[in-house]
C-alpha cells in the first residue's frame, strides 16, 4: 500500500517516437501539475538528501524559479562540462556571432 501511494505521486509519459531531449522535457513540464518539477536523466545517481535540500532551498527562496545542483564525476571531482551560465542577450549575441569561439 505504501509503494502504491508513493508511485501515485508521479506521472509517466511515453511518446511513440523519439522527439528529442528538449521537446520531451517541455512536454513533461506542460503535463506536470505539482508544485515542483524534476527533470532527471536516467543515468543519474542522486545522493540521499539531495531532493529534500533542493525543496528546502526553494521553500526558503520563494523568488527562485529553478535550482541546480553540483554535478560530480564518478571520481568525486566536479563535472565542469555540466556548468551552465545564465542566458542573457549578450551571451546569446556572442554565441550567435561566433565571438565565443574567438576568446
Amino acid at each position: 500500500e505504501e509503494s502504491i501511494s508513493f508511485v501515485s505521486l508521479f506521472s509517466f509519459m511515453a511518446n511513440t517516437e523519439n522527439v528529442g531531449f528538449a521537446k520531451a522535457n517541455n512536454q513533461a513540464v506542460r503535463l506536470s501539475g505539482g508544485e515542483y518539477v524534476l527533470l532527471l536523466n536516467p543515468d543519474t545517481i542522486v545522493g540521499e538528501d539531495v531532493f529534500s535540500r533542493c525543496v528546502d532551498f526553494l521553500d526558503t527562496h520563494v523568488d527562485a524559479g529553478a535550482v541546480g545542483v553540483r554535478m560530480l564525476k564518478s571520481n568525486g571531482g566536479f563535472a565542469w562540462e555540466s556548468r551552465r551560465g545564465v542566458p542573457t542577450p549578450f551571451t546569446a549575441f556572442c554565441k550567435m556571432s561566433g565571438l565565443c569561439k574567438m576568446y
